[in-house]
Order: structure tokens, then sequence, then C-alpha cells
């Protein structure tokens, strides 16, 4: 994922420091997610696409997301789905649901 990610923050001429910048996301979270140690949290990746002007599934896809109500924060997992990355259909579908339930959250914390 940090793969997608710095293809299309290199295309745009940016580095980390100035996504870290337009973000509010803090450089040592994108130094751990460069390095392997941690995902940064859905809202995080949703800022950095909409700072890069991308979906967010053109940084996470196909990967899931899922809500941990333990410590009620949504969560990436990067697990890869060969055919989901064949099938554009069924990933707009992923897409959608994704948006549907970040909806529903808010919706909790009114």
């Amino acid at each position: 994922m940090y793969e997608r990610y710095s293809k299309i923050r290199d295309s745009k001429g940016l580095n980390d420091s100035k996504v870290s910048k337009g973000t509010g996301v803090a450089k040592a979270t994108l130094s751990d997610w460069k390095n392997g140690k941690t995902q940064p949290k859905l809202n995080k990746l949703q800022a950095i696409a909409d700072f890069l002007g991308v979906k967010l599934t053109d940084i996470t896809s196909p990967n899931e997301i899922s809500y941990d109500s333990t410590t009620h924060t949504w969560e990436v997992e990067t697990t890869y789905i060969d055919e989901v990355l064949k099938d554009n259909e069924l990933t707009k579908r992923l897409e959608e649901y994704a948006k549907k339930l970040i909806e529903l959250k808010k919706m909790e914390d009114i």
C-alpha cells in the first residue's frame, strides 16, 4: 500500500514532509508506514487521498476496512485479494460499502 501512495506522491512532485504538512499526518506515521511498522488509520488515509486528489481506493484498494468496536476506530487491513484486483466492478462495490460504513459511524458519533 505504501508503494501505491509513494508513486502517486512522487508523480505530483511531493515528498512525505509536504504530505505531512498538508494533511496533518505526522511524518513519524508516514515513516512507520513506509517501514512496515504500522498502517495509517482510515481517517489519515482519507486525508492523504484528499490531499493528493485521488480516491481512497487508489491508495488502499483492495484492502479491507473494518471497525474495531473495542477501540472504536476504523482499521485498514492490507489483505490483497487477486480476484478483486482483476474485478473493477467488485472494487467499486467495496468502495461504496466502505463509504456507507463510514457514514454509519459518523451518525453514531453525533
